[in-house]
């Protein structure tokens, strides 16, 4: 059985949920640009794992004498999370920029 953790859970139902919300409200036109944006804000809490391991590799950890560890993929969820919450209330609000 597939282990997913409980906040990636309620990313994903909260992502079907905004995308119905476009999709039946403003169109076609509306719902596919929602799918597309709001797939790719999600896909760093949901494979927040593998961006920590890619991320390890980068030019600022490797000269960090306190962190020999790496990137906790937490931090990176907790990114994705900000990210695709303030991503939700631009397309639920219409926010214009």
């Amino acid at each position: 059985m597939i282990h997913i953790e409980n906040h990636k859970i309620k990313a994903i139902a909260l992502y079907i949920i905004v995308v119905l919300f476009e999709w039946l409200s403003g169109g076609q036109k509306n719902g596919t640009e929602v799918v597309l944006i709001l797939s790719g804000l999600l896909l760093p809490i949901l494979f927040s794992e593998v961006f920590a391991f890619f991320s390890s590799f980068g030019f600022m950890e490797s000269y960090a004498s306190d962190s020999r560890d790496g990137v906790s993929p937490n931090t990176i969820s907790f990114l994705g999370w900000i990210l695709f919450l303030l991503g939700c209330t631009y397309f639920l609000f219409n926010l214009n920029m």
